[in-house]
């Protein structure tokens, strides 16, 4: 969906600038080397975040747990991510809400695998209050 302020992508030689020529297209050789050098901009970022979400996973995200009253609020410190848990009184097991809705482009972490995080370390601490089993 279009708003005033937005405008259409623009792709090199879609477009035509000013300071350069494109009257004609570019030579084979040049566009192979630039397919080259976006596949290899591609799998450098993608290794990169491979590997940054391999070693996060491996307890290296610090969320804090912290206990409110009757609720156990986890939250990703310099992120949006936060979600509350309690336990109903007739209820075997935690409750969440409040989960986040948006994706924060800050967390190292998705926000599926916050989610999953989240609800495994409210666990852990409801067992350890003796809410749950």
């Amino acid at each position: 969906m279009r708003t005033r302020d937005s405008r259409p992508v623009l792709f090199i030689g879609q477009a035509s600038l000013p300071e350069f020529d494109h009257s004609q297209p570019l030579p084979d050789k040049i566009s192979v080397l630039l397919w080259m050098l976006d596949g290899a901009e591609r799998r450098h970022r993608l290794a990169k975040q491979d590997g940054r979400r391999i070693g996060m996973l491996d307890d290296e995200v610090d969320l804090q747990v912290n206990l409110r009253h009757d609720e156990i609020i986890v939250t990703l410190p310099g992120t949006n991510y936060a979600v509350k848990y309690c336990k109903p009184t007739k209820s075997p097991e935690l409750y969440g809400k409040n989960f986040p809705e948006q994706v924060d482009r800050r967390s190292p972490i998705s926000q599926a695998e916050f989610v999953a995080k989240a609800w495994s370390l409210a666990n852990d601490k409801a067992r350890e209050l003796g809410w749950i089993k």
